[in-house]
């Protein structure tokens, strides 16, 4: 759907996989620089999974501090869901960070596990 929003960026990929019948299948998603980058992309944007549930055991909770600055108190026995889709579209690490923007990924600018955490820990 991202690709038909974005009919450039759709181009590119079709450039890419003409005549590649893997990469169209997606059996080889390396096999083109703009069909990878739109990948990651869209991973990205609308990162489908959570990436853990873990519940509190120590005795007295513990206190977290959320991205605003503010102190949160998580009692025992409550549970804390990581979420990808906030840090995937965090603006301190991307720019523009609703945009899709394959490009951002064709750079020589490499993204850590707490920055591109689709598929992170």
């Amino acid at each position: 759907m991202l690709l038909l929003e974005h009919p450039d960026e759709l181009q590119k990929v079709l450039g890419d996989v003409r005549g590649r019948t893997s990469a169209v299948l997606g059996a080889d998603v390396s096999s083109g620089a703009a069909l990878r980058c739109s990948v990651m992309e869209a991973l990205r944007l609308t990162a489908h999974t959570i990436g853990g549930i873990r519940k509190v055991v120590a005795p007295d909770g513990f206190e977290m501090t959320q991205a605003d600055g503010k102190r949160l108190h998580v009692p025992h026995g409550q549970y804390i869901v990581l979420c990808h889709t906030v840090p995937n579209r965090d603006a301190a690490t991307w720019a523009e960070p609703m945009a899709f923007a394959p490009g951002r990924f064709s750079g020589p600018r490499a993204f850590d596990e707490y920055e591109f955490t689709t598929f992170s820990a």
